[in-house]
């Protein structure tokens, strides 16, 4: 995982950002690869890190927690030894924090309340935590009571009352009592969404199973390939009844029953979120509506979903800004790299240091490190 961090670079960056603003960009894609996804309804995950409690800070090297005012709930006491592995958002009112070489939970008020330790854990998702024992990965509760046995390779969070886990070399599903429903077969899988999840066979070709482990729409797109970039836009996720998919060479969208309402013409696509897509055509990015026609022109070198009726673009050199449904410039662009709003509040980064922004451009936290 790190090493594919290292190599690759952040979309639109075009080698102009700084490493430290990479750095930082890299952390908290850590944390969405990590972060389940949103389940209710026809959502989408929106944006990739969610902000639902206390915001994260860095300050003189320690992690603390805001609110979204800004103001200090929990002051900066925490270990960053690594920002990469050691920078956490609150999730089901639980953050990880380092405790010497291990990790552990804190609450909304920065208590220790789960007391064990472990060697690594993600985030929690419907009631439960992937932790890692020795090598080996289980789930424990809120309460840090253990759920599911440690026996596991490798292992995702809960998404629909199903995890992602690994067995040897293939990926399979679990329920939350730990018993495999979904035996290991695939070389990779995706998280539950809508009722489908995303596998991809030995050959390489991707397809949708159901919660059954059926094969209900058969495996003939091709895996993603641009690596980092991925990483921002949910390939291969159902959101708002359609999923962005990759055939011939092209990307286009299929609902849940596998036709093609989008046909594949685009350079790269990613999942609905506010009624709206991201595509990339000639080079530029552009949004379109579910009938694939152009809501905003493709105009920009780089862009990331809709949320909260607004959109992060780079409107000149390599600063972002953020657009409204119409194309319209509401926030002026002077961030090295930001996420989508989220509670009404958006992660920027400035120079290698994070801050937040509200709506209106304003910071309720000026970036730090």
């Amino acid at each position: 995982m790190k090493k594919m961090f290292t190599e690759a670079r952040r979309p639109g960056s075009h080698g102009r950002a700084r490493v430290a603003t990479e750095t930082l960009i890299m952390v908290f894609c850590l944390i969405a690869l990590a972060a389940p996804p949103e389940t209710q309804g026809q959502k989408k995950v929106c944006p990739p890190v969610r902000l639902e409690g206390p915001l994260p800070i860095v300050l003189s090297g320690k992690m603390g927690f805001i609110d979204h005012t800004g103001r200090v709930l929990i002051e900066p006491r925490f270990e960053v030894r690594e920002a990469i592995e050691d920078v956490s958002v609150f999730s089901e009112g639980r953050a990880l924090v380092r405790r010497g070489d291990q990790k552990s939970f804190i609450d909304e008020s920065g208590v220790m309340v789960i007391p064990q330790s472990f060697e690594d854990a993600l985030p929690f998702s419907e009631g439960m935590a992937a932790v890692k024992a020795g090598d080996r990965w289980g789930y424990v509760n809120k309460t840090g009571s253990l759920m599911v046995t440690p026996q596991f390779n490798d292992a995702g969070g809960f998404s629909e009352r199903l995890a992602r886990v690994r067995l040897g070399d293939n990926w399979g599903y679990i329920d939350q009592a730990g018993k495999v429903v979904i035996k290991p077969q695939f070389s990779a899988s995706g998280d539950f969404s809508e009722g489908l999840a995303h596998v991809i066979n030995g050959q390489g070709q991707v397809g949708f199973i159901d919660k059954t482990g059926t094969l209900v729409i058969r495996p003939e797109y091709e895996t993603p390939s641009n690596g980092f970039e991925d990483l921002f836009r949910s390939p291969y996720r159902f959101a708002e009844g359609l999923a962005a998919v990759k055939h011939q060479g092209k990307w286009g969208f299929i609902d849940r029953s596998g036709r093609r309402v989008i046909s594949p013409r685009f350079e790269y696509a990613t999942a609905f979120s506010d009624g709206l897509a991201a595509v990339k055509m000639g080079g530029k990015w552009g949004f379109i509506n579910k009938a694939g026609k152009f809501v905003i022109k493709p105009a920009y070198d780089d862009v990331l979903d809709f949320c909260e009726g607004l959109a992060p673009v780079i409107l000149q050199g390599d600063k972002y800004g953020f657009i409204d449904e119409r194309g319209r410039v509401i926030i002026d662009p002077k961030f090295h790299f930001v996420f989508s709003f989220s509670n009404g509040v958006a992660l920027v980064a400035i120079d290698g240091k994070i801050g937040y922004i509200d709506k209106t451009g304003n910071y309720i936290w000026k970036p730090t490190n």
